[in-house]
């Protein structure tokens, strides 16, 4: 009886399983539900954005040429739409969505490496990551978006949970008092930032992250093997992480979009460590394809319906660039609770991005520099330079290839090596072949090596260089 009693249980959950993937993945996440419409619609891979994808996330999570008709998930309206005539002496009308916006994703990881820094040459991660995502719209030209994030520690099976992202989008504030629309928005919350659309960690379909946001200055440990000492830089900032912050936005001409705002910087902590905000701008121009605003030339009315090959196709020319001013206090290892500093530093992006047909190649630099990351512990300054590109090319609706490439260098200041602190670096060259393999439309498998043409601070130390290979399940409903 118990026999049959476990193995109607397993049928059962197979077969919900096997329901979940193979019917229902054209109908999953927040959005996809709202409009009964595909992943596709929308990415390329997921988290890959298209070029529609790209055009509804900076609409505010509406689609670009009116969100209300294409609705399908029925919402609770919280005021009749006439109250808008009324208004200011009526409240404005908005929704509440209709079922539940909320997605769960998660990721299942492998690693196979040779870096003797860790106790384990194969590991599991089951699961590396549980995202719990939420995201809609309060009615026109309001949309939010949140993520908490549960992730290993990597220390037993330990984990943290923390809020990664949870904002507010205010499309068109000023359109009352004749600003055009998408000419000026208002974002607000902690969100990504989005610096380089052409390679970033938002929507990357590889398992690692890029060198030029995932790296940060207190990654950098130099050492005096003789000693046995170590020095340890003290800034914690990572260009990657989703801060606090307050942006405002626009587009101009349907191919021009800006953006400038300030963050809290403080690297990882949760508040201000400072009165100082870090302020940002970035822009980008596009050529060819379809617009930031949504439009395509010869399209009159766009259409939610993903095509069943070539969804990804956009042929266009972008070009963009950003800057990052910073400012932070911080306290060096070695170093006594009284000998705290200020790091002024900045950071630099320009970057290129081609698409035609099946191909999409990217190439970029990120470079910059600062001021006392090292506090008492030394006078130097250090300079930050990291060139990228990357080829995602789609062999099949459901198969990519890809290689990305990467470069990093941080100086060392030269006071410390004068001392004795010659071994240590984060300079490293490496080159990421993948193949990815959309098995649903909301399921994605990964493998991915990871091969470095140099690694200064294994090299340094006598130690093995980390070649690592990855596998990746990825899937959200």
């Amino acid at each position: 009886m118990r026999k049959a009693t476990l193995l109607l249980l397993a049928t059962g959950i197979a077969t919900f399983i096997t329901i979940l993937f193979a019917q229902e993945a054209s109908a999953i996440p927040p959005f996809a539900r709202k409009y009964r419409t595909s992943c596709l619609t929308c990415h390329v891979m997921i988290p890959k954005l298209n070029a529609f994808g790209e055009a509804f996330r900076l609409n505010g999570y509406q689609i670009p040429d009116g969100d209300e008709p294409h609705i399908k998930d029925e919402p609770l309206v919280t005021a009749a739409p006439a109250w808008k005539q009324a208004w200011p002496e009526a409240n404005w009308p908005g929704w509440i969505p209709g079922s539940p916006p909320i997605a769960l994703r998660l990721q299942i990881d492998t690693q196979t490496t040779k870096e003797e820094n860790q106790k384990f040459s194969t590991n599991f991660e089951f699961p590396h990551e549980v995202e719990l995502l939420w995201g809609g719209t309060f009615g026109e030209d309001l949309g939010f978006f949140g993520e908490v994030e549960w992730k290993q520690t990597g220390s037993g099976n330990d984990g943290h949970i923390e809020t990664k992202q949870g904002f507010l989008k205010f499309q068109n504030p000023l359109q009352w008092a004749g600003v055009p629309r998408r000419w000026l928005n208002l974002w607000w919350g902690q969100m990504d930032q989005t610096y380089l659309t052409s390679y970033r960690n938002l929507d990357r379909v590889g398992i690692n992250h890029p060198l030029w946001g995932n790296k940060k200055p207190n990654d950098f440990t130099v050492r005096n093997l003789a000693a046995g000492t170590t020095r340890t830089s003290g800034n914690n900032f990572r260009l990657q992480n989703m801060q606090p912050g307050i942006e405002l936005n626009g587009i101009l001409g349907s191919r021009l979009f800006w953006a400038s705002g300030v963050t809290t910087g403080g690297g990882e902590a949760r508040f201000d460590i400072d009165n100082h905000k870090d302020p940002y701008y970035m822009l980008r121009y596009k050529f060819g394809g379809r617009a930031y605003d949504g439009s395509l030339p010869g399209e009159k009315d766009i259409s939610l319906a993903p095509r069943p090959s070539k969804g990804w196709v956009d042929n266009a020319l972008q070009i963009e660039h950003f800057g990052y001013f910073g400012k932070q206090r911080i306290t060096t290892s070695g170093a006594s609770s009284a000998s705290r500093s200020t790091d002024k530093f900045n950071r630099f992006g320009a970057a290129l991005r081609w698409t035609w047909e099946d191909l999409d190649l990217a190439g970029g630099l990120v470079w910059g520099q600062h001021e006392d990351p090292w506090g008492s512990l030394s006078e130097g300054r250090i300079r930050y330079s990291a060139p990228f590109a990357r080829l995602d090319y789609m062999i099949y609706p459901w198969w990519m290839a890809q290689l990305r490439f990467e470069d990093l260098h941080m100086s060392s200041p030269k006071d410390l090596r004068l001392s004795g602190f010659s071994a240590g670096s984060l300079d490293q060259t490496r080159f990421m072949p993948a193949l990815v393999f959309l098995i649903r439309a909301n399921l994605r498998f990964v493998m991915e090596g990871e091969v470095y043409a140099r690694h200064k601070d294994s090299e340094s130390r006598n130690l093995s260089t980390p070649h690592a290979f990855w596998t990746r399940f990825d899937f959200a409903f």
